[in-house]
C-alpha cells in the first residue's frame, strides 16, 4: 500500500497534500490514505500520527512525504525513523528532493550521503528563517 503523510509546519498543508498527489500521480502510485498530522515536528515522531502510520505499514509498503523535515526537527531522530523504515523494509518518497529511501538494509554510502545533504540544507534553511523571525517578533511569554 502507498500512503501519504502531511505534518504541519510552516508549510500549508493542503497545498503541500496537493504536491504529494501531483508526485504519487506522476509516478503512477495510488495512495491508500493521506495522514494530515495536527502535531509539530517539535514532538517527537513517536508520539505523533506518523509513528501510528509506521506502525500500521507493511513491508513493501511505501510512504510518500513532501521533506525531511516533515519527520523531526533533529537528525537523531531522523535516524531513528530511517532505520525503522529499514526494519519493516518500507520505502520512503521525499517529494521535495524527488529522492527515494529504499529502507533496504545495504542501502549504498553514495544514497544516503545524498539524503544528508538534502537534510542538512533544509536545517540550515529552517534554522536562518527563525533567527530572523525572531529578531521581528516578540518572544512568547
Amino acid at each position: 500500500m502507498i500512503y501519504a503523510y502531511v505534518a504541519k509546519g510552516f508549510n500549508l498543508q493542503k497545498e503541500i497534500s496537493d504536491e504529494i498527489r501531483a508526485y504519487a500521480r506522476s509516478r503512477g502510485l495510488p495512495l491508500s490514505e493521506v495522514i494530515q498530522d495536527q502535531a509539530s515536528q517539535a514532538v517527537y515522531w513517536r508520539g505523533r500520527r506518523l509513528n501510528t502510520l509506521l506502525k500500521q505499514m507493511e513491508p513493501g509498503d511505501s510512504l510518500i512525504m513532501y521533506e525531511v523535515a516533515d519527520i523531526a526537527s533533529n537528525f537523531k531522530q531522523i535516524a531513528e525513523f530511517l532505520g525503522a523504515l529499514v526494519e519493516k523494509e518500507i520505502k520512503l518518497h521525499l517529494v521535495k528532493y524527488e529522492k527515494i529511501f529504499r529502507g533496504e538494509r545495504l542501502t549504498p554510502a553514495f544514497e544516503l550521503i545524498d539524503l544528508v545533504r538534502h537534510f542538512e540544507s533544509d536545517f540550515v534553511a529552517t534554522e536562518a528563517i527563525q533567527k530572523e523571525l525572531h529578531k521581528h517578533l516578540p518572544l512568547e511569554k
